[in-house]
C-alpha cells in the first residue's frame, strides 16, 4: 500500500490549475488519493462524488454554504483544522466567499468496505461538515508530511496512519447501510445522539436550531426527519423526557414537587402540574403516594 506517485517534488512547479482549484501536492495509495489544494472564492459549484472524501481545512476561517441532495444544509464559517466528511454518491451544491486551502483524502468505496471486513457489516459514511476532530486532523497532517518528505520512516508508517484513519471513520462516522436507506429517517446513531443531547439538557432546554446543528442539518429538514423517526416533534420529546425524569425524582427523592418542577425545566410549578396530569392522568403527589405503597 505504498505511495505510487507524488506531485510537487524537487524541481516541480507548485500550483497546478485544475479549473476550480490548484493542486499543490498529491499522493496515491491503493484505493486512496491524498490531495493538497487551494482555491479562490467559488460560486454555484455543483457536482457528484464518486469517492468518499475526508477533508481538513488548512486555511483561515472561510465563509461557505453547501447543500446535499438529501436536504442537509450547512452555512457557516469553516474553522482552521475543521473536518468535513462526505460519502460517495453525494450530490453537492455550494459556494465559498473566501480563499480556501484543504487537504483531502478520497477513498474508493470498495476499499472502504474491504477495510471493515473484521467489523462484520456494510457501513455507510454519515456526512458532516466543519466539525472538530483532532484525531482525524492529526492523522491527515501526519500522512501528508510523511508522503511529502518521501516516507523517511518507510512505507509502513503511512500504511499504519491510513489503517488507523479508516478504523476511526468506521467506528465513529458510520451507520449500518440499512439504517440510511429509509427515506427521511435519521439513523439510529444520529437519533440516539440527539436524544442523549436532549436528556442532558432537561433543565435548560435546547433549541431546534441547536439540535439540527448536532447533525449538520437544516432545522426544517431535521424537524421532519426527527418526527418521522420518533412520531413526535423534538419539543414533544423534550416534554416527555422531563416528565420521565420528574417521575424518577418523585419516586427516589423526597424533594418538594415545586423543586422537582424547576429542576426538570418547567417554567413554573403550575405548568408542571398541568403537564404532569395531562400526561400521567394523575397528579404528581398521587404518583408519589402510589410509588410509596
Amino acid at each position: 500500500m505504498g505511495v505510487r506517485r507524488r506531485v510537487q517534488g524537487r524541481g516541480q512547479p507548485v500550483g497546478i490549475d485544475r479549473g476550480c482549484g490548484r493542486l499543490l501536492f498529491e499522493a496515491r495509495w491503493e484505493g486512496m488519493l491524498l490531495e493538497h489544494e487551494e482555491a479562490d472564492p467559488m460560486d454555484n459549484v455543483e457536482g457528484g462524488l464518486i469517492r468518499h472524501c475526508v477533508s481538513v481545512n488548512l486555511g483561515g476561517p472561510t465563509r461557505f454554504e453547501m447543500r446535499l441532495h438529501d436536504e442537509r444544509f450547512w452555512s457557516a464559517i469553516a474553522q482552521p483544522l475543521g473536518i468535513s466528511i462526505l460519502p460517495a454518491g453525494a450530490q453537492i451544491k455550494g459556494r465559498t466567499w473566501d480563499p480556501c486551502e484543504a487537504l483531502t483524502l478520497s477513498i474508493d468505496p470498495r476499499h472502504f468496505q474491504n477495510a471493515g471486513e473484521s467489523d462484520g457489516g456494510d457501513r455507510a459514511l454519515v456526512p458532516c461538515c466543519n466539525v472538530s476532530s483532532p484525531l482525524i486532523a492529526q492523522l491527515l497532517l501526519a500522512l501528508h508530511a510523511d508522503a511529502k518528505t518521501g516516507q523517511p520512516e518507510g512505507p509502513g508508517y503511512g500504511e499504519t496512519l491510513l489503517i488507523a484513519l479508516l478504523a476511526h471513520l468506521r467506528q465513529t462516522h458510520t451507520a449500518a447501510a440499512s439504517e440510511t436507506q429509509a427515506e427521511g429517517l435519521l439513523s439510529k446513531v444520529a437519533l440516539e445522539r440527539v436524544k442523549e443531547h436532549i436528556r442532558g439538557r432537561l433543565e435548560i432546554g435546547v433549541s431546534l436550531t441547536a439540535l439540527a446543528a448536532l447533525l449538520d442539518m437544516d432545522p426544517y429538514a431535521f424537524l421532519r426527519a426527527f418526527k418521522r423517526s420518533t412520531g413526535v416533534t423534538p419539543h414533544q420529546y423534550l416534554i416527555r423526557a422531563r416528565i420521565e425524569h420528574a417521575k424518577e425524582m418523585l419516586h427516589l427523592t423526597r424533594l418538594p414537587v415545586t423543586d422537582i418542577a424547576l429542576r426538570c425545566g418547567f417554567a413554573s410549578p403550575s405548568h408542571f402540574a398541568d403537564t404532569f396530569k395531562k400526561v400521567e392522568r394523575r397528579t404528581a403527589l398521587e404518583y408519589r403516594n402510589c410509588c410509596a405503597v
